[in-house]
C-alpha cells in the first residue's frame, strides 16, 4: 500500500512536470503554489492541494463526507493587490497563496461543474499531461476573464448569480474606486442597501465606507 511519503513524492513529480509548463508562461514557484504577476499588477495563482488525512475511526458518507486521502486538487485564483490591502488593511504578502484571493476556483469538469480530485495512485505522467492540457484550455480561458480590472469589476458586479463570495459585489466596487470613484461609490451604496440591517456585515460595510471616505446614502445610514 502506498504510504504518505510516497504520495508526497508522487505529487512532487506531478508538480515538477506541470511547473515546466507554468515556468514557460512566467510563473514562479514556492512550495505547492505558483504565481504569475501581470504587467497591471494582478497576480494569477495556481496551487496544488493534497488531501490531508486518511480516515481511521471516522465513517465515510458518500456525497457528504468523502475520504479523499491519496488524492489532490488544483486550485486557481486571481489576486488584486489594492483589494486585499483595502479589505484587510495590510500590505499584500511577497508571495500570494490561493486562499488570499477573492476570486478563486478549483479545476473542474466545466460541462458538469464537478471538481477534479486526482488520484496519486495512478500514472503520474498522464495526470500531469491532463492538468497541463487543462491549463492551456479551460484555465487559460478562466484567467483571461480576469486579466484586467475592468473585466473583474464587470464579473463581480453585473452577474446575476454569486460565483465566488457573497461579498463579491463589494469587492468589485472597491476595485472600481480606483477606476471610476463615483461609480464605485454608487455600487458600494447599492451593496450597503442590499444588506439586512440585522446583519453584522452591514456595520462592517459602514466602517469600510468611512475608512474609504465614502458617504453612504442618508436612507441607508439612518
Amino acid at each position: 500500500m502506498t504510504n504518505k511519503i510516497d504520495y508526497k513524492k508522487t505529487l512532487d513529480e506531478i508538480q515538477k512536470l506541470v511547473h515546466s509548463e507554468l515556468k514557460v508562461n512566467g510563473f514562479k514557484k514556492k512550495g505547492r503554489t505558483h504565481n504569475r504577476i501581470l504587467e497591471n499588477g494582478i497576480i494569477q495563482v495556481v496551487n496544488f492541494q493534497m488531501a490531508k488525512y486518511e480516515f481511521e475511526s471516522v465513517v465515510e458518507i458518500p456525497g457528504i463526507r468523502t475520504n479523499l486521502y491519496g488524492n489532490f486538487a488544483v486550485n486557481i485564483g486571481v489576486f488584486v493587490p489594492e483589494l486585499y490591502q483595502l479589505t484587510f488593511n495590510q500590505k499584500p504578502k511577497a508571495f500570494i497563496q490561493e486562499y488570499d484571493c477573492e476570486i478563486r476556483e478549483r479545476i473542474n469538469d466545466y460541462a458538469s461543474g464537478k471538481e477534479y480530485w486526482f488520484s496519486l495512485g495512478t500514472d503520474y505522467k498522464k495526470t500531469a499531461e491532463f492538468i497541463i492540457e487543462k491549463l492551456k484550455s479551460d484555465v487559460k480561458n478562466w484567467f483571461d476573464r480576469f486579466d484586467d480590472r475592468r473585466k473583474i469589476v464587470s464579473e463581480l458586479t453585473e452577474s446575476k448569480e454569486i460565483k465566488f463570495s457573497p461579498r463579491e459585489k463589494l469587492c468589485g466596487a472597491i476595485i472600481e474606486l480606483g477606476i471610476d470613484r463615483k461609480n464605485g461609490e454608487r455600487i458600494i451604496n447599492e451593496y450597503y442597501e442590499s444588506v439586512e440591517d440585522i446583519k453584522p456585515h452591514k456595520n462592517y460595510v459602514a466602517d469600510l465606507a468611512k475608512q474609504l471616505n465614502i458617504k453612504l446614502n442618508k436612507k441607508t445610514s439612518a
